[in-house]
């Protein structure tokens, strides 16, 4: 059980006519008091008068022994959320519980060989968290170590945890930092875990996919056609949800960094296809790809969103699906011949094979290209395909950032390996739509030009970047 810190209260006295020294020392919610009274005019006290000095920086080191200082969580670079290559990387998702919230972690440990058992995640890791009112809060409400309700493995061996995280009284928002540890060494990973226990959107952490009955939500909100899933919630069950179907397609890749003078939300137009009624706990299949907006109430905005995607989504493997992300990198003429050719497939070879000079390099280019794209539409895809968002943008043409700070509204991307020797710096900030509280949009600035069409360049040069 998560436990709230104790009140260390530090009294030394001694009767006085004097004053009174309060220090106020705030961390870890330690409320710590110094009361520092002694006297000269009883003259078995004037010796301890005369080590005053001794007496309060004595105290004043125990106290800072005992409140021990935290750093706030945005000043954590968490890069490596976004490296799937990382010996652990973690996906979650929270689901209401009414007094608690329900935490599914899963988790790819690497290390871990694939035939061992689920509970072998234990054997190699531990948990701990500090619950925090934000994510620049040096405050922590609440700390303990962790210890899963359940652990499951798939057969591509990832590991699933779920944990029962009780909600803080009088506290609307709030950011865990849990500590993923490797036993017997000092290695960790520290992973956001963001908590919206009074969200705006009142349904927006009310219900989950699930996948084919499974006990285990989906850890993304996009699945194919051919899949079985169904949508649940701790707080409801067998409720009449309604549900519009809009054409994904409608949406439009993101704009380049420094169109500071376009109108960024006349991209997101939508074709409404349908509409229909379904209830939770049942097995679903969705057999047309798109958008889907699911509410209780359709006199409210309030509502969750999921795609259905064709193909192996986040892969892309057809012709077309492979043409599309290169608006970033080609010209207008370029992307006509390439979307126009009868010989699409062929078309697409030739420009990447000019792209490389040789077929070795161009085979090397292509993969390091659609690992980006890949990568973006697994971590950014919303209602809208991960490599159309602004933040899938940069990550196709920049990669991953060297740092990643985050904050309640917004995330900033550093790289120190850049064009412009000075580094650079992406700011995205949080922009809720109806569709999800998770929508992200690019600060944009005139000042990005020379480092965008630099580094586009190098992709239309071939050059390698990692």
């Amino acid at each position: 059980m998560w436990f709230i810190p104790n009140i260390c209260t530090f009294v030394l006295k001694a009767f006085v006519n004097a004053k009174r020294l309060v220090i106020f020392l705030k961390k870890r919610r330690f409320f710590c008091i110094i009361r520092i009274t002694l006297t000269t005019s009883d003259s078995k006290y004037r010796m301890i008068w005369k080590l005053r000095p001794v007496i309060f920086f004595l105290g004043l080191g125990l106290l800072l022994g005992a409140c021990q200082t935290y750093s706030s969580l945005n000043t954590v670079n968490l890069e490596y959320r976004y490296d799937a290559n990382m010996p652990v990387s973690v996906q979650q998702a929270v689901l209401d519980a009414g007094a608690n919230v329900r935490l599914y972690l899963a988790i790819d440990a690497k290390k871990i060989l694939p035939n061992a058992p689920a509970q072998s995640l234990l054997d190699y890791y531990g948990f701990t968290g500090n619950l925090s009112p934000s994510y620049k809060s040096k405050y922590i409400i609440r700390h303990d170590t962790l210890v899963p309700q359940q652990i499951f493995r798939d057969k591509k061996g990832i590991f699933y945890a779920v944990f029962n995280i009780e909600k803080a009284q009088n506290l609307p928002f709030g950011v865990i930092a849990l500590d993923i540890y490797e036993r017997g060494t000092d290695r960790s990973y520290v992973m956001d875990i963001p908590l919206d226990f009074e969200p705006a959107n009142p349904i927006a952490n009310k219900y989950l996919l699930f996948r084919n009955g499974s006990t285990i939500p989906l850890m993304q909100n996009y699945f194919a056609p051919r899949d079985t899933v169904s949508i649940r919630s701790l707080l409801a069950k067998n409720k009449t949800l309604f549900i519009k179907h809009y054409s994904e397609e409608t949406f439009s890749a993101s704009l380049p960094p420094m169109s500071v003078n376009s109108t960024i939300t006349n991209k997101k137009s939508l074709k409404l296809l349908g509409r229909f009624q379904i209830n939770t706990d049942r097995l679903l299949q969705f057999s047309e790809s798109g958008l889907y907006f699911v509410q209780e109430d359709t006199t409210s905005n309030d509502g969750f969103s999921f795609v259905v995607q064709e193909n192996k989504f986040p892969r892309v493997t057809i012709p077309q699906e492979l043409v599309n992300p290169l608006v970033y990198i080609t010209t207008r003429e370029e992307r006509n011949k390439l979307s126009n050719s009868p010989k699409q497939k062929e078309t697409l070879d030739q420009f990447w094979l000019d792209v490389g000079g040789n077929r070795d390099h161009a085979r090397n280019v292509i993969r390091n290209f659609y690992e980006n794209v890949e990568e973006a539409n697994r971590l950014f895809t919303s209602f809208e395909q991960g490599w159309k968002t602004d933040r899938g943008m940069v990550y196709i043409i920049f990669g991953k950032p060297d740092r990643l700070l985050r904050f309640d509204d917004h995330e900033e991307w550093y790289y120190d390996r850049n064009l412009n020797d000075s580094g650079l710096m992406f700011a995205f900030f949080k922009r809720p739509t109806i569709f999800t509280p998770e929508n992200y949009e690019l600060m944009r600035s005139g000042d990005y030009s020379h480092a965008w069409f630099g580094t586009v360049e190098q992709w239309r040069k071939g050059v390698l970047r990692h």
